[in-house]
């Protein structure tokens, strides 16, 4: 299970983290030189195609915006996860726990950490995690391909 503990420390701007992986991808934000950056959702890229493939996907100027942070989307359904976070709306209850999420997908991920359940494993090294973000994170670190490496 989870602990809350943050033990990794940025010695640049304090930050903590919970595992090394993460305060090593967060140091790079401090020492972007050679890196890619996106103008419209401020993140870094460790790569020109990458941050090209991102630009492709995500738009300022899709059909369905938020009145509270003026961020677009492209689904009507993005929105109203988006509004819920300013909105404090969360529609999805936990029946383990008294919790409340503001999507199912997030609702899902938390009963997966409680019963500490790794459906999505890695056959290279086999090692297993509760989301697919987090194995797919772990794969670039065989690969060292990541893409967005950090959002500022």
């Amino acid at each position: 299970m989870h602990s809350g503990e943050r033990p990794y420390t940025c010695d640049m701007c304090n930050k903590s983290f919970s595992n090394k992986c993460n305060l090593k991808r967060h140091q790079l934000i401090h020492n972007s030189e050679g890196l890619y950056h996106c103008d419209v959702f401020n993140s870094l890229f460790w790569n020109r195609c990458v941050l090209k493939k991102h630009q492709s996907t995500r738009s300022a100027n899709w059909p369905f915006a938020c009145d509270f942070c003026h961020k677009s989307f492209h689904l009507q359904s993005s929105l109203h996860r988006n509004q819920r976070t300013h909105t404090g709306e969360r529609p999805h209850d936990s029946h383990v726990c008294n919790k409340s999420f503001t999507s199912r997908s997030d609702l899902k991920r938390h009963h997966l950490v409680r019963t500490g359940e790794h459906p999505y494993s890695y056959d290279i090294c086999n090692k297993a995690f509760s989301d697919m973000s987090n194995l797919k994170k772990h794969q670039h670190t065989h690969t060292h391909t990541l893409g967005s490496i950090y959002t500022l």
